[in-house]
């Protein structure tokens, strides 16, 4: 029979029967399935340890009983013995009481010798009260072991999704500044864990954070979860455990949930209440969670598994600075690709920096070129010069002659970008050489000349000045709209053979 039939029969709860089982007073068979199944002896068996118990027989005692240890009639004896000490002690104490009550005595003034005596007197009255029995089994449900073993499982997620994403399949993110954005993305990527969830249930009954915190879950029968509770399980999790990962509402019911599995009320969460006894949740009524004592292998497993989700988030993080085509054998339409992603990436408002289209020209934007502002240049909507050989790009120029200027940088940012674009693509580039390169940039970028080189990369301009013209932080501005001013630059950036 299975344990919801044994209940039945027995009259005992699943964990009380659970805990007898742990003690070793009942020993269920196996099926092929994994499934625990009980026989009419275990049944009777049963039986018999919840007479005992109720007869007030130690655990230890009746283990001897079953192992033939200890003779039945010794254990009867003194268990009488015991029970007609405490009845005349019980009795004792409440005449003692009694008397108490009726003297109208008060703890002050109380002559405790008096009816100290009154206690170790014998009694005559030894009446067998009928002793009823309830098994008390500790509930165990461990919250923290719980959210901290999910926490880590749902990083780990996050962090290989990102990385096949990234790394593997080579999709570009753009970065998303949108909180409302951001908060979708958190519950898609929730979603996108519950299958995978239940798939680990089904085979393994854990997920590596619970097995780094001990966590095991089977059916109550016995054997791992299907994979179609598994997956009723994990999507009840994710609703009605999590609040569906959205921002707040989430802090919120996963605090409900502490309250009711702890046995705190949601609004005297402070101290445990009467009113609020600790329980499980729903979806773990049809399951048996195991909690395996925690050693030096979980906490070596734990810390494996943050150590390898932060070297994949490292590693995805680095690769999502890479542009898309990488390799000295560029075309054109490579490179647009390559900056307008990193256009993408590096400014939290990509509409400060026209992107390319996949000639190498700007792109329009809203039914118009956006220029430069603060002068009036030669060619207007200019963009960049490209050295090509034999289809590759070698080099990336940019000219331009300014006049009646009033304020203008003539380096701006899209000649910083075309730069950063060349660098990254390069084999082996990554993110500390593009944080040396914005350094090395930032030191050169209010120089009127400039000659430098990173790698294989070579960044020059000149940049020349006619009229009245102040310079300060890399802009030029007029001080006297009398005079008019000119500003000329000339921009360019190679690869350099080696």
């Amino acid at each position: 029979m299975l344990i919801q039939e044994l209940e039945r029969v027995t009259g005992l709860d699943r964990p009380t029967i659970r805990y007898y089982e742990k003690e070793g007073l009942v020993s269920p068979e196996r099926a092929e399935n994994g499934y625990r199944t009980y026989s009419n002896a275990d049944a009777e068996n049963l039986i018999r340890i919840k007479l005992m118990r109720q007869l007030g027989v130690p655990i230890g005692k009746i283990r001897q009983l079953q192992d033939g240890t200890e003779r039945f009639s010794d254990v009867m004896d003194a268990q009488i013995e015991a029970l007609s000490s405490r009845i005349d002690r019980d009795k004792r104490a409440r005449n003692v009481c009694s008397a108490i009550l009726n003297d109208g005595a008060e703890y002050a003034s109380l002559n405790a010798k008096y009816y100290l005596e009154m206690f170790e007197q014998k009694l005559s009255d030894t009446q067998n009260p009928v002793a009823s029995f309830k098994e008390q089994t500790p509930l165990h449900i461990h919250p923290w072991r719980r959210y901290i073993a999910r926490s880590v499982d749902y990083f780990i997620f996050v962090a290989f999704l990102d990385f096949i994403v990234c790394v593997i399949l080579r999709i570009r993110p753009v970065p998303l500044t949108n909180d409302w954005i951001n908060a979708l993305l958190g519950i898609a990527y929730g979603a996108l864990f519950i299958p995978v969830e239940a798939l680990m249930l089904h085979l393994w009954g854990t997920t590596p954070g619970k097995l780094a915190m001990g966590i095991r879950i089977e059916r109550i029968e016995g054997g791992f979860l299907s994979y179609s509770d598994a997956l009723e399980r994990a999507k009840r999790v994710y609703f009605g455990g999590v609040g569906l990962s959205i921002p707040v509402l989430s802090t919120i019911v996963m605090f409900r949930q502490y309250c009711a599995l702890t046995g705190r009320s949601f609004w005297r969460w402070a101290r445990y209440d009467s009113v609020s006894p600790p329980y499980e949740m729903d979806w773990d009524y049809n399951n048996e969670i195991h909690y395996e004592e925690r050693g030096g292998k979980n906490r070596i497993a734990l810390i494996c598994l943050l150590a390898a989700g932060i070297a994949l988030f490292t590693i995805t993080i680095n690769d999502s600075y890479k542009p898309k085509h990488r390799g000295e054998a560029l075309t054109v339409e490579q490179f647009a690709v390559n900056y307008n992603n990193m256009v993408s990436i590096l400014f939290e408002d990509p509409s400060e920096v026209d992107k390319l289209q996949p000639d190498g020209s700007w792109r329009e934007r809203d039914g118009a070129i956006v220029v430069s502002f603060g002068g009036e240049p030669d060619e207007e909507n200019k963009s960049f010069d490209y050295d090509v050989d034999m289809g590759t790009l070698r080099g990336v120029s940019y000219s331009q002659h300014w006049s009646d200027v009033s304020l203008l940088s003539p380096i701006g940012a899209n000649c910083q970008m075309a730069a950063i674009t060349m660098l990254m693509a390069q084999d082996g580039a990554d993110l500390f050489d593009l944080t040396n390169f914005l350094k090395m940039w930032e030191d050169k970028q209010y120089a009127l000349r400039a000659d430098f080189q990173y790698d294989n990369i070579r960044i020059q301009w000149t940049i020349e000045t006619k009229g009245n013209l102040q310079h300060s932080n890399g802009m030029f501005f007029s001080v006297n709209d009398d005079i008019e001013a000119e500003i000329s630059v000339d921009f360019s950036i190679s690869l350099i053979n080696e």
